[in-house]
């Protein structure tokens, strides 16, 4: 297969996401043999972050007295009820509270490994995700620290589609992709034909090659990443945010701001890096990926900007561009 040149960047046909960070991308695949797909929930197309309340939850029993907004996956009325009523370890649901789900902070830890790999083309369902990973442990006390979990967003599917009463890939297209206007955004299995939709091409450690990664790829994206979009469709889902389509203005300045140090300049709010300084310039958004794929979403509210990369070979090509970009953008729009 001939070498294809960095500049490779999806602009029109749909890119599958993921959101390993680049530096973690290039860790894990020189510490693995073998280049499994590792999503991350990349761009913020793959799910929405309803009106969440401040009050923090657990994942099994919320508090009767803690607040809700008032419209949302979380419901109008005062929850009461537990969300995963038959979650297998009573501690992580005793403990976990969706605040730290949204935020990596819940020590619920990774998907990947012998057990994804065994089971790979099996994982057909958010629900299949916590039958296999459901009775796994904690990897530290939630709270106490910052860890990106995978397996936190997949549990965060599962209070979605518990509360909604939907799949959650039937609530993200009635709640984000249409009001954004995302025509060609999904996670449609891999079996399933998306017009345009990409191959990604990787490298695995040692080889000079470019490679189909399609033999490595889950049987389609869940809540923790790996669906596909356009950059068109991350720049109408940057402007539906911004423009107040799919969140209230409160619940949006909830969603973007952060609320934990993740890494030097950035702090992590609901599912996006908040990289703004005291006076509000810079970028909230997501980017990352997985071999064969790599993306970047960097929304500016203040100047109005926004920085929508895709690409459909390994990281860092889209962080290059994006990095780029970024220093050359004006303060003010």
């Amino acid at each position: 297969m001939a070498e294809i040149p960095i500049s490779r960047v999806c602009s029109s046909g749909p890119c599958r996401l993921g959101a390993l960070s680049s530096s973690d991308a290039r860790r894990r695949a020189r510490a693995r043999s073998s280049w499994r797909t590792q999503h991350r929930p990349c761009a913020r197309v793959a799910r929405r972050t309803a009106d969440l309340p401040r009050a923090r939850r657990s994942v099994l029993a919320p508090s009767s007295r803690e607040r809700t907004l008032p419209s949302g996956v979380l419901g109008g009325e005062p929850q009461s009820r537990p969300y995963l009523t038959d979650y297998p370890n009573r501690e992580v649901a005793a403990k976990v509270t969706i605040h730290q789900l949204l935020t990596h902070t819940g020590g619920t830890g990774d998907i990947f490994g012998p057990d994804f790999d065994a089971h790979r083309t099996q994982l057909r369902t958010l629900a299949d995700y916590v039958e296999l990973y459901g009775k796994q442990g904690l990897e530290f006390e939630p709270g106490s620290r910052w860890a990106y979990s995978n397996y936190g967003f997949i549990l965060l599917g599962r209070v979605i589609e518990k509360v909604s009463g939907q799949s959650y890939y039937d609530y993200v297209r009635q709640h984000i992709y249409g009001p954004a206007g995302m025509t060609r955004s999904g996670s449609l299995p891999e079996n399933e034909p998306v017009p345009g939709r990409s191959i990604g091409y990787m490298k695995p450690p040692g080889q000079t090659a470019w490679l189909p990664n399609t033999l490595w790829l889950p049987y389609r994206g869940t809540s923790a990443g790996g669906g596909y979009s356009t950059v068109e469709d991350l720049a109408r889902f940057a402007h539906a945010l911004l423009s107040h389509k799919l969140l209230s203005p409160d619940s949006t300045k909830l969603l973007i701001t952060g609320k934990v140090k993740a890494r030097p300049g950035a702090r992590y709010a609901y599912g996006f890096e908040d990289a703004r300084d005291a006076d509000g310039h810079g970028w909230v958004g997501h980017g990352g990926g997985a071999p064969g794929m790599n993306g970047d979403l960097r929304i500016y509210p203040k100047s109005g900007y926004v920085i929508a990369v895709l690409a459909n070979i390994d990281p860092p090509a889209a962080q290059r561009i994006s990095e780029y970009l970024d220093p050359r953008l004006p303060a003010e729009g």
